[in-house]
């Protein structure tokens, strides 16, 4: 899980900054699946079109996200002016950046179901 790679970036003094895209769209494959894995990856890149179901609240999402990435592949550090504080991850306080209807900052993403895998890694 990402926490297990974040983790391991903290070890190694770099920072790491997680995410969870909760956006469901009102597109035929969020309509059936919701907001699923690498649905985010037409925000960060901007592949987004109106005529598939994407309005302006998807396009500013887009906009800030890429933004974010952009800051981030300049600097290492995706906080910039005018974007969203989005904390680097730090286990006790297991702070992530939420890009859904509202951006917001959330706390321990998943925390029992990784400290599951967490518990049945150490076992095998």
């Amino acid at each position: 899980p990402a926490r297990f790679v974040a983790d391991s970036m903290k070890k190694k003094k770099a920072k790491a900054y997680l995410y969870q895209f909760t956006r469901v769209p009102d597109t035929e494959d969020a309509k059936k699946s919701g907001a699923y894995h690498g649905l985010e990856i037409a925000y960060v890149f901007g592949n987004l079109n109106t005529m598939e179901g994407y309005n302006d609240k998807d396009l500013g999402l887009s906009r800030l996200m890429m933004d974010c990435w952009v800051t981030f592949a300049k600097t290492g550090n995706p906080n910039g002016p005018g974007l969203p504080n989005w904390p680097s991850y730090d286990r006790r306080a297991g702070q992530n950046l939420e890009f859904g209807d509202a951006v917001r900052t959330n706390e321990h993403l998943f925390e029992k179901e990784c400290d599951l895998v967490e518990s049945l890694r150490g076992k095998q």
